[in-house]
């Protein structure tokens, strides 16, 4: 008796553990690209009004000192996190010339926590499940190396499994561009997504439907045309959340996703500071269990002193990364740079539940 009650004790503490963690809003293991090809894309065009003397000089310099000085960008940043305890799995970086995007590596694909399968050889850390996406342009399409991925988790301790079963109807046209059209409130199972060429209705409540989570989609008008990425314009932490409610354009959608956060602190930025990357944010633990929030320079000067305040009483943390040549010639900042890994830890998954079944 004593031992079945102990076994009993064992699988529901176990499964506590896996709910747990299966909650969890934050991790501390993310996927960097090196930009070793760097050039102006067609997205960036309309941003690089307030770079032009940047622009200009680096053009006058060539395609070299723009890789070189986003290159620079890129090992600052990485070295900033691992000196503040978060893991970097990187990517071995395209040999495609001419492209910034692939530094952008959460534009193809979404991680959670998931037990290994049967069969399958866990990662001695854990085990993930890779969701990958169709993204918008050719060249774009081309950017994903599933096995450089599989291999750089697996040196992490992480075995992957990926699926993109649900997305495999695409004509061709359709794209849903990872965790930038995606943005996840990973506690309450909710997914936020504003609706662009590059996030499709369709695709994304096939994927709602696949993981089980609410979806909250809503229409944008930015600059008279929607948002490009979803996560230019809010991203969401344990107890806060960063948004632009001005670029929802209906104001039914807008009450929609305020109350779907109600949970949170909201700072609300403005259409201006969304341009300024200040929604482009990152929220992240580390080893320790800090919580540490990484943010561009350019978007941590937009924002006020009371915006300030708020993401300084939940986190740490404030990681401020000099990216000016990333997000002018590569339309992004630091919430597309980082691709956050969720993974289910060893010592929670399925062979602990059979130990005690036999």
């Amino acid at each position: 008796m004593k031992q079945l009650a102990l076994a009993g004790l064992f699988i529901a503490s176990t499964f506590c553990l896996q709910q747990a963690h299966a909650d969890e809003a934050l991790t501390s293991y993310v996927v960097m690209v090196p930009p070793n090809h760097f050039a102006e894309t067609d997205r960036t065009k309309p941003s690089t009004s307030k770079n032009k003397p940047l622009i200009r000089h680096l053009k006058e310099e060539g395609s070299v000192s723009v890789t070189a000085k986003a290159m620079q960008e890129y090992t600052a940043a990485k070295e900033q996190l691992e000196q503040h305890q978060v893991h970097v799995i990187e990517l071995p970086a395209t040999h495609s010339p001419n492209a910034p995007g692939a530094a952008f590596p959460n534009n193809w694909f979404i991680s959670f926590p998931s037990p290994c399968p049967q069969k399958v050889q866990c990662g001695t850390t854990g085990n993930t499940q890779i969701d990958l996406f169709p993204m918008l342009t050719k060249r774009k399409k081309k950017t994903p190396d599933i096995k450089a991925l599989r291999k750089a988790l697996n040196m992490q301790g992480i075995s992957s499994q990926y699926n993109d079963d649900a997305l495999k109807d695409v004509t061709g046209h359709q794209a849903l561009e990872g965790s930038s059209s995606i943005v996840l409130d990973r506690k309450n199972k909710v997914m936020f997504a504003a609706l662009s060429p590059r996030t499709d209705a369709l695709l994304l409540q096939a994927f709602a439907n696949r993981q089980d989570y609410k979806l909250i989609s809503f229409r944008t008008l930015f600059q008279d045309q929607p948002v490009y990425h979803t996560n230019m314009m809010m991203s969401i932490g344990e107890r806060f959340a960063v948004l632009c409610s001005e670029c929802i354009s209906e104001e039914n959608h807008r009450r929609q996703v305020l109350e779907a956060l109600s949970d949170k602190t909201i700072i609300d930025i403005t259409p201006d500071q969304t341009t300024a990357y200040a929604g482009n944010l990152v929220p992240l633990k580390n080893d320790q269990g800090e919580t540490i929030t990484v943010l561009s320079r350019t978007a941590f000067q937009t924002l006020n002193d009371e915006q300030l305040r708020a993401l300084n009483r939940f986190n740490d943390h404030l990681l401020v990364f000099d990216l000016p040549v990333i997000e002018t010639f590569g339309g992004g900042s630091a919430g597309c740079m980082l691709a956050e890994i969720f993974f289910q830890p060893k010592q929670y998954i399925r062979q602990n539940h059979s130990k005690t079944t036999e």
